[in-house]
């Protein structure tokens, strides 16, 4: 294949679905790349099971997720991609490249690059340069970070304004309806449960919460058609009977919640929902809760 999207080992308390490799996932595919993504909770591999499992595996390009918490695990990932291939080129995204910017070539020894905020644009270029040969500066491709000459550089960030032009998650590599009962929360209704994201972006200057930070202060919203075609899919293909809205601000605005469960409603689907992520109370009306 040419890339292996990992979601690396770590001790979290709960399993789910890691949409933003799905979403990078898509955004390969629709180059033409062919892309797997491995999620070493799902699978429950510790790092020698990491290592057996990408021994037997032939990738030119391997791409970390990395949250703050998981510096030391992909640090030692790394490692292990260096000793059992080195002609591999490693990139690593997420929330902590995002908020760190090129302190992470410190960070993690063996990196070759590095992307700050959303990938969906900027990591098809980058394959497109490395893979395919193509003309492309790297100092056109949004939100990469690399080294050159012993110093670090960095390209500005660029947010999808439209979030509808996003293909939905590669679901078929993700595969919810195989995942444990062990949801984010770990509370649920029914099962199989997916988690769905309808916005991106958060106005509000919590200081316990890097949101803002890591996808912008800007609320960015998918139409509601958009969303409900996604639950549909997911409906109808993979069984889901409860959808988790991990929205950071979901019921900013009253009326496109009614417009979402009113659609819902018209829809057919049975399920249920749960917010893992929580809603603002000073967000929430009398209307909604009854809806």
């Amino acid at each position: 294949m040419d890339i292996l999207l990992i979601s690396p080992v770590t001790s979290t308390h709960y399993t789910v679905p890691p949409l933003g490799l799905g979403y990078l996932a898509s955004a390969l595919r629709k180059e033409h790349f062919t892309v797997s993504v491995l999620d070493c909770v799902k699978e429950r591999l510790d790092m020698a099971g990491l290592r057996k499992y990408v021994s037997k595996l032939d990738f030119r390009v391997v791409g970390f997720q990395i949250f703050s918490c998981d510096l030391a695990a992909v640090k030692e990932s790394v490692k292990i991609i260096r000793e059992i291939r080195d002609d591999t080129i490693v990139i690593v995204g997420g929330a902590h490249p995002t908020c760190t910017g090129g302190e992470v070539f410190g960070d993690i020894e063996g990196l070759d690059f590095a992307f700050q905020g959303e990938g969906e644009k900027g990591l098809p270029l980058l394959l497109k340069r490395i893979l395919r040969n193509e003309d492309i500066p790297k100092t056109t491709i949004c939100g990469l970070i690399w080294k050159e000459n012993g110093k670090v550089c960095a390209n500005e960030r660029v947010f999808t304004e439209d979030l509808d032009t996003l293909d939905f998650p590669a679901w078929d590599i993700l595969r919810p309806d195989t995942y444990p009962q062990n949801p984010q929360g770990a509370f649920f209704r029914n099962f199989p449960v997916a988690p769905i994201v309808t916005t991106r972006g958060c106005p509000y200057p919590c200081t316990f919460c890097a949101s803002g930070l890591v996808m912008g202060k800007k609320l960015r919203l998918r139409s509601i058609d958009n969303v409900i075609r996604e639950m549909e899919l997911l409906y109808n293909d993979y069984g889901i009977r409860e959808f988790h809205i991990v929205d950071d601000n979901f019921t900013f605005y009253p009326e496109r919640v009614m417009e979402f469960c009113g659609k819902a409603k018209k829809s057919g689907m049975k399920f249920s929902m749960s917010f893992p992520n929580g809603v603002r109370l000073d967000t929430l009306t009398k209307e909604m809760l009854l809806v």
